[in-house]
């Protein structure tokens, strides 16, 4: 079987082809770049509240740091610091919209 394409269809056909390639390779290799070069920083409670969440302490507490799922590292004996990548990320995952 053979297929031929005119020439317009066929470039037509190929800028098909590299906008779906992008589509779906753009957004692994952006991931793959961020996990690999970028240090994830672990934030106190205080920063977390102030540079992410902004918010008090006790809200955080109340809608956030105990949610199933929320990421933490444990620091020390009852400590946690939170890492800030995986933190914008599980915002993300649980945004809801109306």
């Amino acid at each position: 079987m053979n297929i031929q394409f005119d020439s317009m269809s066929t470039n037509k056909f190929f800028e098909w082809m590299a906008s779906k390639f992008l589509e779906v390779s753009l957004p692994q290799i952006k991931n793959s770049i961020e996990t690999k070069y970028s240090d994830d920083e672990l934030l106190t409670k205080k920063d977390l509240c102030e540079r992410i969440l902004k918010c008090d302490t006790k809200t955080a507490d109340e809608f956030f740091l105990y949610k199933k799922g929320f990421p933490f590292v444990e620091f020390g004996k009852n400590g946690r610091r939170y890492p800030k990548r995986q933190v914008e990320e599980w915002i993300r995952k649980n945004t809801k919209f109306n």
